[in-house]
């Protein structure tokens, strides 16, 4: 039997030498993540931009569990996380993709483990990560890599985001199936409950849409892990999405995309699997400002 570990001398002993070395640094956060999937976690495994922040603390709260979280556990994955990192500036130490590195073994040298996946209209998605980016810069006080009112650049790099992480990349493949071996898309997706709960070997994941996560997602999530009644779910991060005079809320309101683009994001395998079609003409009016 293993000793338990005393997270905190752990980081008492740790934090002189951690603030000097990146090295000490990593290796600590290796630890401390390694500690705490020891003792019964909640995984949430999941598409960034999906609520994924609020349902964490939703879920330490009504569960008294520890929860770790990622959105890469793939090699490949958690270098091009890194590399965005390095190329934003926002952080000095990556200690969230560190983390990643840490779950990632453990979950490879084996048990049994539950995860939870949010998923998101894709363009809603990629448009929120890109105003987070440029708002977590100036939290940090980086300049913005763009003017902050040139629309036109607004638009070219979220087109470039939708392209690299939806067109030519599917999460689902790339990071669930290849970590897990869960295939999503070998069963149908019940787009009026808005969730739905796929296993392979040691693997559970319950998938659930951002769209449903305020609706249907408490009791869906409440059911997988065993918990006595539906979680309580506070919204997060909308103080940008609400005011009318951030950059973020004026290009939702009135910025398009190009329509050969939308309608290649919304013929993806992923948006066909988890949005039905009506629901797809919907976004894709809504994105291109061309009824159909």
């Amino acid at each position: 039997m293993r000793p338990v570990v005393d997270l905190h001398k752990v980081r008492a002993v740790g934090r002189p030498l951690r603030r000097r070395s990146a090295t000490v640094d990593r290796a600590m956060v290796h630890a401390e993540t390694r500690t705490r999937l020891r003792h019964d976690p909640i995984v949430v495994f999941s598409l960034g931009k999906t609520g994924t922040t609020a349902l964490t603390t939703a879920l330490e709260s009504a569960s008294g569990r520890p929860v770790v979280k990622a959105h890469a556990l793939s090699p490949a994955g958690i270098e091009t996380r890194l590399a965005k990192a390095r190329r934003l500036r926002i952080v000095d130490r990556p200690r969230f993709l560190w983390a990643c590195e840490q779950i990632a073994r453990t979950l490879d040298a084996g048990g049994r483990w539950d995860l939870l996946c949010g998923v998101r209209d894709p363009i809603a998605l990629a448009v929120s990560d890109h105003f987070y980016g440029l708002q977590r810069q100036r939290e940090v006080g980086r300049d913005p890599w763009l003017d902050p009112e040139d629309g036109e650049a607004h638009t070219a790099a979220i087109v470039d985001n939708i392209r690299a992480n939806f067109v030519d990349t599917d999460w689902f493949a790339a990071e669930l199936g290849a970590v897990t071996g869960i295939d999503v898309y070998a069963t149908p997706f019940p787009h009026d409950e808005g969730s739905r709960t796929y296993a392979h070997g040691r693997f559970r994941a319950l998938v659930v849409r951002a769209e449903d996560l305020p609706t249907t997602g408490p009791r869906a999530i409440a059911s997988f892990l065993g918990l006595d009644a539906p979680l309580t779910i506070e919204r997060r991060n909308e103080g940008t999405a609400t005011d009318p005079t951030s950059a973020y809320r004026r290009f939702i309101d009135g910025a398009t995309l190009p329509p050969a683009l939308v309608d290649e994001v919304y013929d993806t395998r992923l948006a066909r699997h988890f949005y039905s079609d009506e629901e797809r003409a919907r976004l894709r009016a809504e994105w291109t400002g061309v009824l159909v």
